[in-house]
C-alpha cells in the first residue's frame, strides 16, 4: 500500500474549520436525532429492506384511503414520515461509508508513523551515536522495556525446564 502521510500532511486550519463548520451544520439540521441505549434499540422493531416494500404499501394504502385511518393517523404526516425514513437512511449510508473511510486511513497513518518511529529508533541504537542521542535512545525505547528478544527468552525459559 503506498504512503498516505506522504502525499497528505496536516490539514490546514482553513480545512479543519470547513470540515468542523459542516459537522456543526449537520448536526444543527439534524437535531432531532436521538440516541439509544442497546435496550432501549431492542424494544424497537427494524425495518429492513424485506419489511420496507410491507411499511411502503401499508402507508400508501393509508394515505389513498384516509377515511379507514383513526384520527391518530394523519395521512400526510405518514408521507412526511416515510420520506423521512427514506432520506435518513441515505445519509446514514453516506455518513457511514465516510466513517469506514475515515477509520480506515486513520489506522493506516497510525501505521505508517509508528513504523516511522521504529525506524527512528533502531537508528538511535546503532554503535556510533552522535552525542545527545544516548538520552533520547533509552527515552524512546521505553515503550518496548522488557519485551527483549522473544526466541532468547524462549529458548533460555526450554533450557532451564531441562
Amino acid at each position: 500500500m503506498k504512503s498516505i502521510i506522504a502525499k497528505h500532511e496536516a490539514l490546514t486550519e482553513a480545512q479543519l474549520t470547513s470540515i468542523t463548520d459542516s459537522l456543526n451544520t449537520l448536526n444543527t439540521t439534524l437535531d432531532f436525532l436521538v440516541g439509544l441505549t442497546p435496550e432501549e434499540s431492542q424494544r424497537f422493531m427494524k425495518m429492513g429492506n424485506k419489511s420496507r416494500s410491507f411499511v411502503e404499501d401499508a402507508i400508501k394504502v393509508g394515505i389513498e384511503n384516509p377515511g379507514m385511518l383513526p384520527r391518530s393517523l394523519d395521512p400526510v404526516r405518514l408521507g412526511g414520515k416515510l420520506a423521512l425514513s427514506g432520506q435518513l437512511r441515505d445519509i446514514h449510508r453516506t455518513v457511514s461509508q465516510l466513517n469506514e473511510r475515515l477509520y480506515d486511513t486513520t489506522m493506516v497513518a497510525g501505521a505508517e508513523l509508528f513504523d516511522d518511529a521504529r525506524l527512528i529508533y533502531m537508528l538511535t541504537k546503532t554503535k556510533v551515536k552522535p552525542e545527545g542521542l544516548i538520552d533520547v535512545s533509552d527515552n524512546i525505547g521505553q515503550r518496548f522495556a522488557g519485551q527483549g528478544n522473544r526466541k532468547a527468552k524462549n529458548q533460555t525459559t526450554q533450557e532451564k525446564a531441562a
